[in-house]
């Protein structure tokens, strides 16, 4: 029977080696909702969005 994909979309996470993204994994599920939060004040990069 036919299944259809459920990954709707892939992108990178910008900083996540800077911000020990790495010790966060174990902790995401699939289906996990995150908030994402505009970082109007980054000095690197004022569109930059935090997860």
């Amino acid at each position: 029977m036919y299944e259809p994909s459920r990954n709707i979309m892939t992108f990178h996470i910008t900083g996540f080696q800077f911000w020990d993204g790495a010790l966060v994994l174990d902790q995401l599920k699939v289906g996990m909702q995150l908030r994402l939060v505009p970082e109007f004040d980054n000095p690197h990069d004022p569109r930059a969005v935090a997860i």
